[in-house]
């Protein structure tokens, strides 16, 4: 990780946490793996809010070699064996913790449409890797597909999150389920922890051109799919 410094960290989380409070009605769910409790920073209203819950536990003590994606993903299996919020009809908007996802409706939106699937991840098949910064899944895909494959992360062996996400979709969409793309381009607002530098999607002309090529994409690619599957089904 490249931004080191714990309290410059810890304000990101204050205002991703500030920022999806104010900015969606959905219930929020923190969960921090170095069993630091920095809940008394945040403002009274949410931290005293029913919409808000806080995990926090020992998770931090894996091999580093894994990568922080390893702590990621044990980060969601402590939360769907641990919170309140979490049940089997549960449609989790996963984002990674210090994200701003400035477009967030779009996701809240496509996640209560019975168009889209309860899994809606930016993945098109035949890539090699899934975007992990936002995605939409359930309880059930978190313990029965994507904890099975915890063990393949392995930064060091250049087997990332991204990887083994991708890997979990495929193995999901081969038992006979389906999965969404994401409505919209992610735009991240923040710093990337990992190499300290602002999302290049901040910016509103570089998300904008990515969004209209991602939209183009997405609908040819839907088509494609489609024909594909009416072909070797029919």
């Amino acid at each position: 990780m490249a931004l080191q410094d714990v309290k410059i960290r810890e304000q990101h989380y204050l205002d991703a946490i500030r920022f999806y409070y104010e900015n969606t009605s959905l219930p929020i769910l923190l969960v921090e793996n170095t069993n630091h409790d920095f809940t008394a920073r945040l403002p009274e209203d949410i931290r005293n809010s029913n919409r808000v819950e806080f995990l926090t536990f020992p998770g931090n003590n894996f091999p580093k070699e894994r990568g922080k994606g390893y702590g990621e993903l044990e980060s969601m299996s402590h939360a769907v064996a641990h919170s309140k919020m979490i049940n089997e009809k549960t449609v989790i908007i996963k984002v990674t913790g210090r994200y701003k996802v400035i477009n967030i409706r779009d996701f809240v939106k496509a996640a209560m449409n019975n168009k889209y699937h309860q899994c809606q991840v930016l993945y098109f098949k035949g890539q090699r890797k899934a975007f992990s910064g936002i995605f939409c899944i359930s309880k059930r895909f978190i313990e029965h597909y994507l904890i099975p494959n915890h063990e393949l992360m392995n930064d060091t062996k250049g087997v990332y999150f991204e990887h083994v996400l991708a890997t979990t979709l495929l193995d999901y969409v081969a038992d006979g389920s389906n999965y969404s793309l994401l409505p919209s381009f992610p735009r991240l607002s923040g710093i990337s922890g990992t190499e300290n530098i602002q999302h290049r999607t901040n910016n509103y002309s570089f998300w904008l051109r990515r969004q209209l090529l991602y939209k183009v994409v997405k609908v040819n690619y839907q088509l494609l799919d489609k024909l594909i599957r009416v072909f070797f089904q029919g």
